[in-house]
């Protein structure tokens, strides 16, 4: 680490010259730079005039109009003194610029660490304790000027071994749980991606949410999941997934609570594979920092979340306070989606939607309570949608109202159980409400539950794939069943007569 003296009065005054007579210096390290990283007044003057042009005219002053701009800045009995030190900065030799450029981000990142310690001194006493924002901001002071992006050419190795292994694809990707909406998002939540669910209050932003939770915490992947609720109490959560573990068994909570007991550890020992901390706050008495440091305490017990819910932003303590409510809410969903991308992990959260919403069939990005920048900055917005009838059948939709790297507008038809805290998806639509084919899901029952076997289903799914094989009718696929079981049975009419059963139950269920 560089010492106290290191970017001291010299270095500062000899990086200014630099700036000054270097083409490009000031653009390229500009995010690393700051007119009150320079100890003196005059410095301090002399930057802030120079980064003021540079930003407005993208190009450096020449010597005549940065001293007529610096007269406009300081008193006629300052200027003289500025006006020495601007011509011994335009008369030294900056031979060594490169040297001194490459040292820039270093200067940066000090400056502004002293910067943040003497602020955080006046807010102590002050009596404010939310110090975190100001040493995070220090820290990232040129860590864009770091990172020189993708070389596109040079990785494309890289990409091609990503697009023939799914499980590299899938490891970039927290999955939902509910089958038809992950294959709405192609998979899932990226890592570093923040997702919002919008609904009316009392709805189910929490209960998707849980269902979001559960689904890592059961994934083969042995997701991490850290929940933090500003609504109701960690252990009122933790009851809710215990619910959802238990799926329909959840009645013998009321009629049989030993059965209820016994049930849930069972079901924990087999299902539950990954790991879930649950933290709750106060409401509004939350902000991305404290968030922050809790997941830093994790940290330190070798917890690195994969998932990250926030039950939820709207509710939060803004890190800033900016006047209007829809700018700090704006800011929130802001510090979220960074959070997310420092832990690289998904990050969902709930967002309440304006009382119009109430009456709508459909609620879309337009509903979003005080802030609509908020749609602009998640990469997926999801909103639960139910009518007064769907409420009755004990049925949901969820609406894919803003998607950044899929299509929108698709609908996922979802049963809610809610007793159960559970959600299960019936069928994913297109924006014109087709139902959709989505391979590979079979969604009917939890995973650890035994299925029934249905012959009459076993029956004519063998028809099915026969017709499917062979290019045949579904007649035909049932005469196929009859040739293969007389050839093989010798018993030519009980297999015409079991083929025309298989035959006459697929025409039915066509009719119908």
């Amino acid at each position: 680490m560089a010492n106290q003296y290191e970017f001291g009065d010299a270095f500062q005054r000899h990086s200014l010259a630099v700036l000054m007579r270097i083409p490009g210096g000031v653009l390229r390290y500009r995010s690393a730079l700051d007119h009150t990283y320079y100890g003196s007044d005059g410095l301090r003057t002399i930057a802030e005039t120079l980064f003021a042009h540079v930003d407005a005219h993208a190009r450096l002053p020449q010597q005549p109009t940065l001293t007529e701009e610096v007269r406009d800045q300081v008193s006629d009995d300052d200027f003289q003194s500025v006006r020495r030190t601007l011509d011994r900065l335009y008369k030294e030799d900056v031979s060594d610029a490169q040297a001194v450029l490459l040292k820039l981000i270093e200067f940066g990142k000090q400056q502004a660490l002293i910067n943040a310690v003497v602020k955080s001194a006046d807010m102590l006493d002050r009596g404010e304790r939310e110090l975190r924002p100001l040493f995070d901001e220090a820290a990232l002071v040129g860590e864009d000027l770091l990172d020189i992006g993708v070389d596109y050419k040079a990785e494309l190795e890289d990409r091609l071994a990503r697009y023939r292994d799914p499980s590299i694809q899938a490891a970039d990707v927290i999955r939902t749980g509910i089958p038809h909406l992950d294959a709405m998002l192609d998979g899932g939540l990226g890592r570093g991606e923040m997702g919002v669910v919008l609904a009316p209050p009392k709805r189910g932003k929490s209960t998707t949410l849980i269902n979001f939770g559960f689904g890592a915490l059961t994934s083969v992947h042995r997701y991490k999941v850290a929940h933090y609720s500003l609504e109701m109490s960690q252990d009122k959560v933790s009851a809710r997934y215990d619910d959802r573990l238990m799926g329909d068994r959840v009645a013998y909570k009321k009629t049989d609570m030993e059965r209820y007991v016994g049930g849930l550890a069972q079901r924990m020992r087999r299902a539950v594979r990954g790991q879930l901390f649950v933290k709750d706050y106060p409401t509004r008495g939350a902000s991305v920092s404290k968030i922050r440091s809790h997941l830093s305490l994790l940290a330190a017990r070798g917890f690195h979340p994969d998932l990250i819910l926030v039950d939820y932003a709207d509710i939060m303590k803004p890190e800033r306070r900016l006047g209007e409510m829809r700018h700090e809410q704006a800011g929130i969903y802001e510090d979220l989606r960074q959070l997310a991308g420092e832990y690289n992990a998904a990050l969902w959260t709930g967002s309440q939607a304006g009382r119009g919403a109430l009456e709508k069939d459909i609620i879309t990005i337009e509903d979003f309570a005080e802030a609509f920048e908020k749609a602009a900055i998640v990469d997926a917005a999801i909103a639960f949608c139910q009518t007064n009838d769907e409420r009755i059948e004990r049925r949901c939709r969820l609406f894919g109202a803003a998607l950044r790297n899929q299509e929108d507008g698709r609908t996922v038809e979802c049963e809610i159980q809610r007793d159960a805290c559970r959600l299960r998806s019936l069928g994913l639509y297109d924006v014109a409400g087709t139902k959709m084919v989505v391979d590979g899901i079979d969604d009917k029952r939890e995973t650890y539950a035994a299925p029934k076997v249905n012959k009459d289903a076993t029956r004519n799914k063998t028809a099915k794939r026969l017709k499917d094989k062979a290019g045949l009718t579904r007649k035909k696929a049932g005469k196929k069943v009859y040739k293969k079981s007389a050839k093989k049975t010798g018993k030519k009419t009980t297999a015409r007569r079991r083929s025309d059963r298989v035959t006459h139950k697929v025409q039915l269920e066509d009719d119908e």
